[in-house]
């Protein structure tokens, strides 16, 4: 047994030593494989190039992408500003206010129009129940003649200078305002008041839409003019 034992440290002092040369002698060829190269100094040139290499691309990627954003608003922009300008309509200054005149007066007409036509019957009605019926159908329809008859020579008294696509419209109003008048002078809500009240929403809806379709209309086309001196 004291025989055994020296013999297996011996055994063991052998192998670690073995694995130390081993291991050293790697270390070793590493530092001369670096010393040839240049030393630490070449790793870290090598690195600092790599990093840079990297930065360097992912800037020119980021640079790219916001150039290629800003020349398609650009783009955009640029064509804005040439649909605006195709749709220009150079007036000199007596005509823009002669037009914008003449808007003027035919608003304040369709208005008052507006307003009597759908006083003709509306959804929700005052009766004088000493006043009869036909009397107050006369009434109605007196008022809304005046205010229809304003409206009719305001429009074709300016008509040259009116656009045409506001004059369509101004024409769609007159017609569907005189349609509501006629069903009104010859309804009878008692004969058939379903479709009585039916009709009246109809054209009331009708009515109120080219009544806004007009002002958008306007105003559109004030913004397309351009004065000139």
């Amino acid at each position: 047994m004291t025989r055994i034992i020296p013999y297996l440290i011996k055994k063991v002092l052998l192998y670690y030593n073995m694995v130390f040369l081993t291991v050293g002698g790697a270390m070793d060829l590493v530092y001369k494989v670096l010393a040839s190269l240049g030393g630490v100094s070449f790793i870290t040139t090598g690195l600092l190039a790599w990093v840079g290499k990297i930065y360097l691309e992912t800037y020119k990627s980021r640079l790219n992408k916001e150039i290629a954003v800003f020349q398609s608003q650009l783009s955009a922009t640029n064509e804005r500003i040439k649909a605006n300008l195709d749709n220009s309509v150079y007036v000199t200054k007596s005509y823009f206010d002669k037009e914008l005149s003449a808007y003027s007066l035919i608003w304040s007409s369709m208005f008052e129009t507006r307003e009597s036509v759908l006083k003709l019957r509306p959804a929700m009605d005052h009766l004088d129940p000493n006043e009869q019926f036909e009397h107050r159908k006369l009434r109605r329809l007196n008022d809304f003649s005046v205010a229809f008859n304003k409206f009719v020579i305001s429009v074709e008294s300016n008509k040259p200078f009116i656009s045409p696509e506001v004059y369509i419209i101004l024409d769609s109003f007159r017609k569907a305002c005189l349609s509501e008048s006629i069903a009104f002078h010859h309804g009878d809500p008692e004969s058939d008041w379903l479709n009585y009240w039916k009709v009246a929403e109809l054209n009331r809806t009708t009515i109120t839409k080219l009544f806004d379709d007009t002002c958008d209309a306007i105003r559109k086309r004030m913004h397309t003019l351009t004065v000139v001196t």
